[in-house]
């Protein structure tokens, strides 16, 4: 008698797939339409939204001081370079915007040139078809310049119906330029091209970089996200050239002023 009314209570207890169904049946519309509008963020987030890419590098710190001899020598404390004393120092001069200077400088990245399609524009950095090319510039102030392409050799600047061909000059309010080919092809039809200060654009570069130093080591890992692949993997490469050509400077100074 007690095994019946065990097997009876396990028959009741029991997950009924039929019940359940039907018991929720009348939550199934909104479950679709939470769906359906998931769905349709996440394309809209995908098709307007610019890409970002990232890129990393380590920094291998060298301590003069472990070269031979031992730490109290006083001619190494004489020519060692005083940030090699301090990790933090070091990462807060390779974020340092004088640093970043030398890599926009070394980049030409006071120019941007962007594709315009249907829906958003693409950084264009190292696929270009074209490059810009200044012969005067007016005004130190960021501007921007839209160029529309008739066929593949020919363009107009703005809102000019001049018909413009690569190495030929064209004035603007922001100065004189002309455009020189890097492709047989043109992709897009319009383009934005962009330029702005050396420090304003060394400033955006050193908001998106990222420094920090390997847990056990004098390694300082370096991170920056960009709108081009390549332009965030140039941008972390010349930085730690910069920084290392700016290490051996100090060091010359120190000498000479030494001796």
């Amino acid at each position: 008698m007690a095994n019946q009314n065990q097997a009876l209570r396990s028959d009741q207890t029991a997950f009924n797939v039929k019940e359940f169904f039907f018991k929720n049946l009348r939550f199934l519309p909104l479950f679709l339409l939470s769906v359906i509008f998931s769905l349709v963020i996440a394309f809209l987030y995908l098709r307007y939204t610019a890409p970002s890419y990232s890129a990393s590098g380590s920094l291998i710190l060298k301590d003069d001081k472990g070269k031979g001899g031992s730490s109290t020598d006083k001619f190494q404390e004489l020519f060692v370079d005083d940030r090699s004393k301090n990790i933090q120092n070091e990462v807060e001069y390779l974020k340092s915007r004088p640093l970043m200077e030398r890599v926009v400088e070394g980049l030409n990245l006071n120019f941007s040139v962007y594709a315009k399609g249907k829906i958003k524009e693409q950084n264009t950095y190292k696929t270009s078809p074209f490059r810009i090319e200044t012969l005067s510039l007016k005004d130190s102030a960021e501007f921007s310049l839209n160029i529309y392409f008739k066929s593949d050799n020919g363009f107009t600047v703005g809102k000019d119906n001049q018909t413009y061909t690569y190495g030929q000059n064209f004035r603007t309010p922001y100065g004189e330029f002309r455009l020189a080919k890097l492709s047989e092809s043109i992709p897009n039809n319009e383009y934005r091209i962009t330029w702005q200060p050396t420090s304003t654009v060394a400033s955006a570069l050193v908001g998106k970089l990222a420094v920090a130093p390997k847990t056990g080591g004098s390694i300082l890992v370096m991170s920056l996200e960009a709108d081009n692949p390549y332009l965030a993997s140039d941008v972390v490469n010349r930085l730690m050239v910069a920084y290392q050509a700016s290490t051996i400077e100090d060091k010359n100074a120190t000498t000479r002023q030494t001796l």
